[in-house]
Parts: C-alpha cells; structure tokens; sequence
C-alpha cells in the first residue's frame, strides 16, 4: 500500500511525498511554511489525483515522462517522478488514482 510521509527539507521547508512499498518515491510536493497547510495539500491530492482534469503528462528533455497535478486555479501541487517509458507512466498514474485514497499518513514532522 502507498504512503505518504511528511518531512522537512535541508532548506527548512516542509513537504509530503507518496511512497510505493518498495520505497520508489512517486510524487513530491512543493515547499510549506506550515505543518497544517501540509496537510491541506495532501488532502488536495487525495480529491485531485482521481481526477484526469488536473493531471498534465510532460516529457523532460531527456525523454523521460512523467506528470504533475494541478489544482482548479492551475497552481501545481505535486510533480510525479519520471519514468522510462509513458506506459509506465501511465500505469503508476492509474495506481495512483485507484489507491490515493487508502494511502495512510506517516507524519514526521
């Protein structure tokens, strides 16, 4: 099962990720000043994610794929990690979107 984890960043600021079981990172969030808006964003991606009006695929430079999230205001609340291929890509999103809301919480900040 997916997790989230909080922590706080060598810059002081604090973020969320979603972890796979087999500690592959798969989404990282932008920087917070506070705990609590940490955990309105995680909540924003748990309503989010399911829904495929938020989500834009992207390509780097290098040809690795992956995807970030929007919010309604076109804000981006998280960015995916990259994968080879845009299958794989597209089958971790769909994982994601399936799983999100079971995913547990591991506070550590």
């Amino acid at each position: 099962m997916m997790k989230f984890e909080t922590y706080k960043g060598t810059n002081n600021a604090l973020y969320f990720r979603l972890v796979a079981d087999s500690g592959k990172i798969l989404i990282s969030s932008e920087g917070y000043k506070q705990k609590q808006n940490v955990m309105k964003g995680i909540e924003s991606v748990k309503r989010t994610l399911p829904l495929s009006d938020g989500i834009e695929k992207r390509v780097t430079e290098n040809g690795l794929h992956f995807f970030d999230v929007k919010n309604p205001n076109g804000q981006i609340v998280i960015t995916s990690a990259v994968f080879d291929s845009p299958e794989k890509r597209n089958r971790w999103l769909w994982k994601m979107q399936n799983e999100i809301a079971e995913a547990k919480v591991l506070e550590t900040i």
